[in-house]
């Protein structure tokens, strides 16, 4: 349970292990960065080293020279902390309206981490003696969702903590939360991770996927473990594939992109976000997949781009036939041209358009463009 089971974090390591071995260590941290980088198994380990009588964060002030901040992985602490069970560990997240004593806050659905939860979760529960003597430990996933009222309820908490009482906030974009609340906390960054970083712990935790699969899925990941995985779980490597046919047919004027296809394509795509997130609602699950669909589009048209431009260093063998197709019957500015309605689309989705309409809309344009229609207009507007 070291903390450098995390890796490719050095900006994170330094700031965490210096606060620790000189005995500063902040009483709220704020962790920010891409989804799927080690924020979350970082803010565990950190408990873990919090937690352990062993550590030179967790002992005592005059027991901690020489120790190590690392958790020492054998004792009990130690133990609970890796089973998830340690009573002085309390992981808040949107869901916990389910258990929340209140029938009322048990029939909410959890779009957003609310007042009620955190001050039933954490406000309360730090004010608590810890369990097992040492510290209480929060770590608040998706700290992106929490509300306005209830980040302005956990002000104090953030400011003033009951003595040995740490709390972590996990979130993607810092901006998101009030600077009222980032101002009472460490902020922490965390980084892309390296590309082959990504392909070698996408192999070796899904040994069915090849070498040039996982390479494209490291590639889309942005640097993410947790997207590659997600991307693999979808199966979005044939989903491009079929994507790039289906734009080299538009590009030899074989054939229009197909509604019908799109559609339930992004139906069956749709079940894969329900099933990773339940309270999604059918429509909001429909919206995500489409979005992955269009980015996946823009993709291909970036990837034909680069195919077709003298010199280019092929990003995939498999694909470059296609791709150079689409290049010789896309130009570059149309290309960009088709990128920017697609975007646009993006956005359009993203202030909860009609789905079908927005898309049927986004074809057309991507068609006219295609018959080289350059000023084909966008035909849904707000």
């Amino acid at each position: 349970m070291p903390l450098s089971d995390v890796a490719h974090q050095p900006t994170a390591q330094a700031m965490v292990r210096q606060a620790i071995v000189h005995d500063r260590l902040p009483h709220a941290y704020l962790f920010h960065g891409p989804d799927g980088v080690g924020k979350q198994l970082f803010a565990r380990n950190l408990a873990a080293a919090l937690l352990c009588p062993g550590s030179a964060a967790g002992a005592a002030a005059s027991d901690a020279a020489g120790r190590e901040p690392d958790a020492c992985g054998r004792c009990e602490a130690c133990r609970l902390c890796r089973a998830d069970t340690h009573p002085d560990v309390h992981v808040i997240h949107r869901r916990l309206n389910k258990y929340h004593p209140d029938s009322e806050v048990q029939r909410l659905r959890p779009i957003k981490i609310g007042v009620e939860i955190i001050r039933h979760f954490l406000i309360n529960a730090a004010g608590r003696t810890p369990a097992r003597g040492r510290a209480k430990v929060f770590i608040v996933l998706e700290a992106d969702r929490i509300s306005p009222g209830a980040q302005s309820a956990m002000l104090k908490t953030l400011e003033e903590p009951p003595p040995a009482t740490y709390i972590t906030l996990i979130v993607t974009r810092p901006d998101a939360l009030l600077e009222t609340t980032r101002s009472r906390c460490q902020l922490v960054p965390f980084v892309a991770l390296p590309l082959d970083f990504v392909t070698a712990r996408l192999r070796a935790l899904r040994p069915d996927v090849d070498a040039s699969a996982a390479a494209w899925y490291a590639r889309q990941s942005g640097g993410s473990i947790g997207a590659a995985l997600r991307a693999v779980d979808q199966n979005l490597k044939a989903l491009h594939d079929a994507l790039l046919e289906q734009w080299s047919s538009l590009a030899a004027r074989r054939a229009r992109l197909p509604l019908a296809d799109w559609s339930d394509r992004a139906k069956a795509m749709s079940e894969f976000h329900k099933a990773d997130d339940p309270d999604l609602t059918d429509t909001e699950a429909q919206r995500q997949a489409m979005r992955t669909m269009l980015w996946l589009s823009a993709d291909v048209l970036a990837e034909a781009a680069r195919a077709g431009a003298a010199g280019s260093k092929p990003v995939g063998a498999g694909a470059i036939p296609a791709a150079r197709q689409i290049a010789a019957a896309i130009p570059p500015p149309v290309a960009a041209d088709m990128i920017t309605r697609i975007v646009r689309a993006e956005a359009q989705l993203d202030m909860n358009a009609n789905v079908q309409l927005c898309v049927e809309a986004l074809l057309h344009d991507l068609a006219a463009l295609a018959a080289g229609e350059r000023g084909a207009p966008t035909s849904l507007r707000f």
